[in-house]
């Protein structure tokens, strides 16, 4: 993958990202790819400043896209995981839905860095997330992790097609 974000320093330090969470290998070599481009950046660069202070943010069309892509997957799992939990088969979907969605999001967006970096916490919390729900569909870091960093992301962004979990 030829990297478009030379010159703003869009989606710096995804890679770290990816493989912090622990995500399928093609996400993994995608990031990888992103560190070893021409572009590197040092470690001061990769990490996060706080951008509570400027959101929220604006968007483009596909970070709206796919955060609707894991914000329907969630939902369409929600009534499971409060009634009863998810089965392993629901988690190991929903958590490739979401590392699928992540993928997408990482290719796509077009974003000014501060918007960037504050992605940057949300993508990490839903990879995170979706690595939990493979281990352990139980797990505590699992799906209330994919849930708040789905509740952080209309106060960190403008987003005027964004819905609510319900």
């Amino acid at each position: 993958m030829t990297s478009r974000y030379r010159s703003s320093g869009r989606l710096r330090g995804t890679g770290w990202l990816f493989a912090i969470a622990g995500v399928g290998s093609a996400a993994i070599a995608m990031a990888q790819e992103h560190v070893d481009s021409p572009h590197r950046h040092d470690r001061q660069a990769r990490e996060l400043p706080d951008t509570a202070q400027s959101a929220p943010f604006a968007t483009d069309a596909p970070l709206r896209a796919g955060m609707a892509r894991v914000r329907n997957a969630v939902a369409a799992n929600v009534p499971d995981y409060r009634q009863r939990g998810l089965s392993g088969e629901q988690a190991t979907a929903l958590a490739s839905e979401i590392e699928q969605s992540v993928g997408y999001l990482f290719a796509n967006c077009q974003l000014e860095p501060a918007a960037d970096a504050a992605l940057h916490g949300l993508l990490a919390q839903l990879l995170q997330g979706a690595a939990a729900l493979r281990r352990d569909p139980a797990a505590d870091d699992g799906m209330p992790s994919v849930l708040a960093a789905l509740a952080s992301y209309p106060r960190l962004f403008l987003d005027t097609q964004w819905r609510t979990l319900p």
